[in-house]
C-alpha cells in the first residue's frame, strides 16, 4: 500500500495490514505540492475539505457518547477530601449545620460515568432536635434525631458537560416521610447524629425531598422531563472536637448524596389525566359493543 507523504491524511499501514487515518495539522506541504503542480481548482478544493475535517475533529470530543437515560445521581466529595466545617450546640429545638463541604464529583447511573465538579460544596441543616438533645460528658456521645425541613443544598460547576450546568445544582429538604423504600422500610429513619468526643469521629443519616435540581444539569445527564426528586445521604462522616460546654465543631471527612429525579407533580398530575381519558373511551367502546 502507497503512503502520500504529501497529503491531508494517508494510510499508515500496519504489521497486521491494518490502516488508520493519520491526520497532519501542518498544511504548508500540502499547498506547496498542489501550486508546485499548478492545480489551483484542486487548491481551493482541498482547503474546503481540510477545513471541514479539521471543524469536526475540534467540534465533536472523543467521548461524545450519549448518555442512556438517567435513574439516579451520585455526588461525592471522593476520598482523601476533607473540608468545610459542622456546628451543633445540642439542645431542644437545635439544629446540626454543615457549611462548606467539598463535592468532586457527579456520577450518572446506569452509565456509570463521573463527571468532575469544580468548586463543589455541599450546605446543609437539618429540622430542630426533638430527642437525644444534649451531650453525655460520661461516655463522650451525643445522639440527636431532628424533625423533618431544614435546607440541603449542592452548588458548583460542571465544564466538561455540554451545558456547563453552575451555580445551584440540588436543592431540597429533609423528609423522613418521603425516602418510602430506599432502606426497605415504610419510611426513612428520623434524621439523626452519632458524634464521639472519644474518636473524634461522627455521622449523619437522613432521607431528602428535592425540590429543585439544576435545569441544564437534567438536560446534560440526560433526566428527561424531571425537576424533582428524592434522596438520601449514603455517608457523610465527620472529625470532630467538643468543647466544654458540650458545643461539636469540626470538619466533613467525607460526604455522598444520591439523588433519585422524579417527574413533577404536575407532569403526574398530567399522566394520570390521560390514563382517565384512556380508561373513559375504552368503556364507551366496549359499551357501545
Amino acid at each position: 500500500m502507497t503512503c502520500f507523504p504529501h497529503a491531508i491524511w494517508h494510510t499508515k499501514c500496519t504489521e497486521a495490514g491494518v490502516g488508520r487515518i493519520v491526520v497532519h495539522t501542518t498544511l504548508s506541504r500540502w499547498v506547496m505540492f498542489l501550486w508546485r503542480e499548478g492545480s489551483f481548482p484542486m487548491f481551493k478544493y482541498a482547503v474546503w475539505v481540510t477545513l471541514i475535517i479539521l471543524s469536526v475533529a475540534l467540534v465533536v470530543p472523543a467521548n461524545a457518547t450519549p448518555l442512556p437515560p438517567g435513574i439516579e445521581m451520585d455526588f461525592s466529595s471522593g476520598l482523601n477530601n476533607p473540608g468545610g466545617s459542622i456546628h451543633y450546640a445540642p439542645a431542644p429545638g437545635a439544629v446540626f449545620s454543615v457549611t462548606g463541604a467539598p463535592i468532586a464529583t457527579v456520577q450518572q447511573f446506569p452509565s456509570f460515568q463521573f463527571f468532575g465538579i469544580q468548586n463543589g460544596t455541599l450546605d446543609f441543616m437539618t429540622g430542630t432536635c426533638f430527642g437525644g438533645c444534649s451531650y453525655n460528658p460520661k461516655n463522650g456521645i451525643t445522639h440527636s434525631s431532628f424533625n423533618d425541613g431544614g435546607l440541603f443544598q449542592i452548588f458548583g460547576s460542571l465544564p466538561e458537560l455540554p451545558g456547563d450546568p453552575n451555580g445551584l445544582l440540588i436543592s431540597g429538604f429533609f423528609d423522613h416521610a418521603d425516602g418510602s423504600k430506599i432502606f426497605g422500610e415504610k419510611n426513612c429513619p428520623f434524621t439523626n447524629v452519632t458524634l464521639n468526643s472519644k474518636t473524634g469521629k461522627g455521622g449523619i443519616q437522613g432521607c431528602l425531598m428535592i425540590t429543585d435540581i439544576n435545569a441544564q444539569l437534567l438536560k446534560d445527564l440526560n433526566f428527561p422531563n424531571l425537576q424533582q426528586g428524592k434522596g438520601f445521604l449514603a455517608e457523610v462522616f465527620f472529625g470532630l472536637s467538643v468543647d466544654r460546654n458540650g458545643v461539636w465543631s469540626g470538619s466533613v471527612a467525607n460526604s455522598d448524596a444520591i439523588i433519585l429525579p422524579t417527574p413533577e407533580p404536575s407532569s403526574l398530575a398530567l399522566l394520570g389525566a390521560g390514563l382517565l381519558g384512556l380508561g373513559s373511551f375504552f368503556r364507551r367502546r366496549l359499551q357501545g359493543q
